[in-house]
């Protein structure tokens, strides 16, 4: 009972926190998003920080908000009037950049075996990807961009939509509107901005993706 009160008690501190710093951040899987929670961390409190990183120097104690909430699911937990008054923003990645992304860091962690290929761990989104039994059951691994930021009528609910290919430009955008300055200097969980993926391609495996990420790729105009 205790320890209920006293996680409760911390989660509307959290909120309350947010609040007060007057932003929020969406966290797409690998667009930096680890990076970036921890960076805001750093400047703003716990509330922003992860406790499962890699490197375990940067964890805090206790995460209070969870990784990888949709807009919309934030703006339930905060309330729709101080949502309106945060400054929000996401990151999106190429779809053929992020999809191959996931699916070599799945492999440096242990959650896919080495020998996987890339074609046939692709097929498996084809058939019911959140089954528990699919390498697709998180849903941060099947979500697109798109399904974190839009509500329900499609609007996208965040005020600003970076791009990891335009990483520093936009960044120094979020720097001067948060007032964080040191904001994306720091590169956690594996993170890089190499733009070689096309080298992890065949065409069967472009045409994979194009199928799976429509809706990004027409929202946002990325090409392969």
């Amino acid at each position: 009972m205790f320890s209920r009160v006293t996680n409760y008690l911390r989660y509307r501190y959290g909120l309350a926190a947010i609040r007060k710093a007057g932003i929020w951040y969406v966290d797409i899987p690998r667009t930096s998003s680890s990076s970036i929670r921890t960076e805001l961390a750093r400047n703003f409190g716990s509330v922003y920080g992860k406790s499962d990183l890699l490197e375990s120097v940067f964890n805090v104690d206790q995460q209070i908000i969870s990784s990888h909430l949709t807009a919309m699911e934030m703006r339930q937990r905060i309330g729709h009037r101080s949502w309106q008054n945060l400054f929000t923003f996401s990151f999106v990645r190429n779809p053929w950049d992020r999809m191959l992304s996931i699916f070599q860091y799945r492999q440096s962690v242990g959650e896919i075996s080495p020998k996987t290929l890339y074609s046939a761990y692709l097929k498996l989104f084809f058939i019911n990807p959140d089954n528990p039994d699919s390498p697709y059951h998180y849903h941060g691994y099947y979500y697109q961009a798109m399904d974190y930021l839009v509500d329900e009528s499609g609007e996208i609910l965040v005020d600003y939509v970076g791009r990891f290919e335009d990483r520093e430009k936009d960044l120094e955008f979020i720097r001067e509107k948060c007032g964080c300055h040191d904001l994306g200097f720091l590169h956690t969980q594996g993170s890089s901005t190499n733009q070689g993926y096309r080298s992890g391609y065949n065409q069967e495996t472009q045409d994979m993706v194009e199928a799976i990420c429509r809706k990004d790729i027409e929202a946002f105009g990325y090409q392969f």
